[in-house]
């Protein structure tokens, strides 16, 4: 019997720590605070809206290695941080750049978008090592309108470009610039992002409603003949201005109010329609990191969240999940106990008049309930005090750092 109840405890403790373990992160880049916080990316809850900070105008974010990249509109630099802990590894890694926008990882060569002017045909997409910086290509292609999308596929290199409002999506080999279809996805409006995930390319269209929507497009040869004319996978959107996907989570955030809207990848369906709220225009590039748990990353002044040992009670005890699991296995651990007792009573012993009173037989069974009934305890403390540091963070998370409102800006203004 004590096995068995040590096993319940452990596959349920296991069960929890799993759980949390295999959160998403997202990344969300703020043009008013220069900033990048970090959000769970199930619960929107912000975990650090200070996550990286001292920035101008952050756009492009990519992820490669545990190495976070990011692109400064407003500095023309690429940046690259640890993607867990926020760490600078390098601020500058590549520098000089002139509106430097979409940024993408592949086999350790970082692929950089930037526009040498505000005039049409002015774009390029320069190549450099993503560990030293060292420029590999200065000039792997030139003469795009406005480039604001790269992904990268194998040999191949996706290029997204917003034009005069009516851009499109061209195809190029990713180690020489070749043009292998200028017109692979031929008429894109107003799109401001482009994110690849497996074979499909995930793209919005920023207008208005009712035009405004998320498109995906296959990269696979033998399925391209379904792009033309694809329906939008979510249709009538205003100004959808960034997007992300994870698994079967897409993210799109958008202009006008401010917010990141979850919805369901393979159905379109709406599943959370203010997952994060910020200041309208304020959003930048946004990337999910998966696999991370929350309680790794630094608080807004760069401590630890938690010590090691508090990270493993949140873990355990930091939602309302944990405290009705831990209520179910109480309730086993009372009928296991009322088992136990009338197992080992004599079954020649009399009936006593008195009805018998509750009791364990073993002291490690009045342990083992204490024991749940302190996670109980603790998990309501913990839901109470992340709750609290939630309304606080987003309180914080609106103002600047001197304290003043944030006024939103364009996604494409300079």
């Amino acid at each position: 019997m004590n096995q068995l109840l040590k096993l319940i405890l452990f596959v349920g403790l296991l069960g929890l720590w799993s759980n949390e373990s295999q959160a998403d992160l997202l990344y969300v880049a703020n043009h008013a605070t220069g900033s990048i916080a970090v959000y769970d990316a199930d619960t929107g809850m912000l975990i650090n809206p200070s996550f990286i900070t001292g920035l101008i105008r952050p756009r492009g974010l990519a992820i490669d290695n545990g190495a976070l990249y990011i692109s400064d509109f407003g500095t023309g630099k690429v940046g690259k941080y640890d993607a867990r802990t926020g760490a600078v590894i390098n601020p500058a890694l590549v520098s000089g750049v002139i509106f430097p926008d979409a940024v993408a990882v592949s086999d350790n060569v970082l692929y950089v978008a930037n526009m040498d002017g505000r005039e049409a045909n002015l774009g390029k997409v320069r190549t450099f090592d993503a560990t030293t910086g060292a420029v590999l290509n200065s000039l792997l292609i030139s003469d795009l309108n406005f480039p604001v999308g790269l992904a990268v596929d194998g040999n191949k290199l996706f290029v997204l470009l917003y034009g005069d409002g009516r851009g499109s999506i061209g195809e190029y080999d990713a180690g020489t610039g070749i043009v292998l279809n200028s017109t692979f996805i031929p008429r894109v409006i107003e799109a401001n992002g482009m994110v690849l995930s497996g074979r499909s390319l995930w793209v919005d269209w920023g207008t208005r409603a009712p035009d405004g929507a998320v498109y995906k497009y296959t990269v696979d040869p033998e399925h391209l003949a379904e792009n033309p004319g694809t329906p939008p996978v979510i249709p009538a959107l205003d100004r959808p201005t960034s997007i992300a996907v994870s698994g079967d989570n897409l993210y799109v955030a958008f202009f006008r109010d401010g917010t990141v809207r979850k919805y369901n990848a393979r159905t379109g369906e709406l599943l959370n329609d203010k997952l994060i709220t910020t200041p309208p225009g304020a959003i930048g590039g946004m990337i999910v990191l998966t696999g991370d748990s929350p309680a790794m990353l630094p608080d807004a002044k760069g401590d630890p969240m938690m010590s090691t040992a508090n990270q493993l009670v949140a873990t355990v005890v930091s939602s309302m999940d944990y405290l009705i699991l831990g209520t179910v296995l109480l309730l086993v651990l009372a009928v296991m106990g009322l088992f136990v007792i009338y197992r080992d009573r004599n079954p020649e012993e009399p009936v006593p008049e008195e009805p018998r009173r509750f009791h364990f037989p073993t002291p490690f069974y009045l342990g083992l309930l204490t024991l749940l009934l302190m996670i109980i305890a603790l998990g309501g403390y913990f839901t109470f005090a992340k709750v609290i540091f939630t309304l606080d963070a987003n309180i914080e998370g609106l103002k600047n750092p001197d304290g003043k409102p944030v006024v939103g800006s364009s996604p494409h203004g300079a």
